[in-house]
């Protein structure tokens, strides 16, 4: 009926429907009447505020009940007013190498850039609550493992590293999606591997579309991205930066991750499993370095005190027909 275009308008199974939409701007959810378990169910509006400040600002006024990116330099203030409320997350904010170009088609540059950047300094910094890591499989999903220390091809990759050496080199493109947080973050990184490395990093914020857009049709030689599992279990991870992925920007193939990830596709939990996910992490953070875990995310949102019932799973699902609202 509709020509193989999503109408608005779609019929659904789940507990809401959308009622109206405005691109960029709105989306206004109302209860489903047909779905099989009645409630009582609040209409929901999802206001797209594209600046932070903005949000908070709106949080603050009553005219947004939930708000779901926090300004880092916020955080501990409205932490402080008891606003916030945090949940567990199974995703990963990460780095990643296009290996096409130079310096990172070297193994051991990309090896020494991941070892130079303080995880711990990024996350004191946010001041947030998320987890440092050298691992790509957060925790919570099976294999998951937490080095404490700089996994061993790092550090000795990072220990014949000569500052005199990146400063000859030109400087290196790291794209991101603009935000505070982002900035924060990348601006610490900058940092870390100047310091460290003697190598320059020009940032390069763009609005979200544009970053992707970017990622796929000419990838810079660093770029951030973050990574949500769907369902509780790690293959969602791992698939990632397999070689035919959609959403794998490095230009990175490896035929034996790609059947090692098939592999563990096809097995049930249990110790051998466990062993290959591991090893396959390994092969991504340390082996081959073309992904540089930050930190494993944690899900932090302020909300009203009169919203009663808020509670989002570890792969971020709010049940919207949980919530209710004191007047």
């Amino acid at each position: 009926a509709h020509h193989g275009k999503w109408p608005l308008q779609a019929p659904v199974t789940g507990a809401y429907q959308i009622a109206a939409a405005r691109f960029d701007q709105m989306l206004l959810l109302e209860p489903n009447r047909r779905y099989w378990e009645k409630h009582e169910a609040l209409p929901i509006s999802l206001t797209i505020v594209q600046d932070e400040t903005t949000a908070l600002r709106l949080f603050e006024k009553g005219k947004i009940d939930v708000l779901t990116r926090i300004p880092a330099l916020d955080h501990e203030r409205l932490k402080k007013q008891g606003a916030i409320v945090s949940f567990p997350m199974v995703a990963t904010y990460f780095l990643a190498f296009d290996i096409r170009k130079p310096p990172f088609n070297d193994v051991l540059w990309r090896r020494r850039f991941s070892a130079a950047i303080d995880r711990h300094g990024v996350v004191q910094a946010l001041g947030s609550g998320e987890a440092p890591t050298w691992n790509w499989i957060p925790r919570g999903l099976e294999g998951a493992t937490q080095e404490p220390l700089l996994p061993k091809k790092l550090h000795d990759a990072l220990a014949q590293a000569n500052p005199k050496l990146g400063t000859k080199l030109a400087p290196v493109g790291l794209a991101y999606d603009s935000g505070g947080r982002n900035s924060l973050i990348m601006e610490k990184v900058q940092d870390d591997v100047r310091r460290v490395l003697g190598l320059r990093v020009s940032l390069e914020p763009a609005d979200w579309k544009m970053h992707i857009r970017r990622m796929k049709e000419d990838p810079r030689p660093i770029y951030r991205f973050g990574w949500l599992a769907p369902f509780i279990d790690p293959i969602s991870h791992l698939r990632a930066f397999t070689s035919e992925s959609p959403n794998n920007y490095t230009g990175w193939k490896d035929a034996a991750y790609d059947a090692l990830v098939e592999k563990i596709a096809r097995l049930p939990r249990g110790p051998e499993r466990e062993s290959l996910i591991r090893q396959a992490d390994l092969r991504l953070v340390e082996d081959e370095a073309v992904v540089m875990p930050l930190f494993h995310y944690v899900q932090d949102y302020a909300v009203s005190p009169r919203v009663r019932g808020f509670r989002a799973a570890p792969n971020s699902v709010v049940r919207f027909s949980e919530l209710s609202r004191e007047p």
